[in-house]
């Protein structure tokens, strides 16, 4: 009956994701000079332009009120997104800047006008790009694909825009795990110098917390290393692979991870799902072969 820190930790959910989304318009306004919107992004196939505007409240997109009205109806479909995607391409594809931060604004100011609401609605369920997923949940999985865009657009964040995207995108593990196959347990653990978090799914529920005497780490499948490498690994943007042989990255347990990355096939859409997934099937193959090596080597040199 648990839904992580929808339920949990409500406050500090909004507050990271109000933090985001400041830090967001901060550092869209320091690289307004500099900033050219028809460049190439790192998102392959698209301008940085086309990256921008798949965040922020646009009309005719998905909006927090939107999703707010079908979580009180019980509606638990989730929004066609490519329609609405496609939408907003074709009647904003030419936004300046300034048209950009006003939908970033617009976001901004819709959140923090719903946070005397919460309460009373982050639980409510609502289909989502996740599944169907509480709705405080969905508002704080938005921090990832924040982080996602301005990173693709080349853009400079503040460190603590990374701590929040990846202790959201942990939760959003949780979240999807827990769609995911009956009677199997789910657990990750992310320990990073900024960020200390544990996931745990199974059966409908999840638990996100972080370490201490009643949640330890011991036994959980965990990823460790600096925050910013562990948010590039999931967008694409850094090899797993090179990370963990240049000793960028730890990993504990592949197996436990590679359990992960299946139940995270649930939710194709999730920010930062595909990096995920990718990087735990390429850990597999480097375990696979470090194993290799390590039994040709004991079959040479015997104990």
């Amino acid at each position: 009956g648990e839904y992580g820190r929808a339920q949990s930790h409500l406050d500090l959910l909004l507050d990271d994701a109000l933090t985001a989304w400041d830090l967001a318009l901060a550092a869209l306004d320091a690289s307004a000079d500099t900033l050219d919107l028809g460049d190439f992004s790192a998102r392959r196939g698209h301008s940085i332009r086309e990256v921008l505007i798949t965040i922020g409240e646009w009309p005719g997109g998905a909006n927090l009120a939107d999703r707010r009205a079908a979580a009180m109806a019980g509606d638990v479909q989730p929004p066609p997104q490519g329609m609405i995607d496609a939408e907003i391409d074709q009647r904003f594809g030419r936004a300046d800047l300034a048209r950009i931060r006003t939908a970033w604004q617009a976001a901004r100011d819709s959140l923090e006008a719903w946070i005397p609401h919460a309460p009373a609605e982050a639980g409510l369920h609502v289909g989502s790009p996740l599944g169907v997923i509480p709705l405080g949940t969905l508002v704080s999985a938005g921090s990832v694909a924040t982080y996602r865009a301005l990173r693709d657009a080349n853009i400079t964040v503040d460190p603590e825009l990374p701590r929040i995207a990846l202790h959201a995108l942990v939760d959003s593990v949780g979240a999807v795990c827990a769609q995911a196959e009956p009677g199997v347990d789910y657990r990750l653990a992310v320990l990073t110098p900024d960020l200390q978090v544990v996931t745990s799914a199974r059966d409908g529920s999840w638990r996100t917390a972080r370490p201490g005497p009643t949640v330890t780490t011991d036994s959980t499948p965990r990823m460790i290393g600096p925050t910013e490498v562990v948010l590039e690994i999931t967008t694409g943007r850094r090899s797993p692979v090179t990370a963990v042989a240049r000793r960028e990255i730890e990993v504990v347990d592949v197996p436990g991870l590679l359990r992960i990355a299946r139940g995270l096939s649930a939710a194709p859409d999730l920010p930062g799902g595909d990096g995920l997934r990718a990087a735990f099937a390429a850990l597999d193959g480097v375990g696979s072969t470090a194993s290799a090596i390590t039994r040709g080597l004991r079959r040479i040199f015997p104990r």
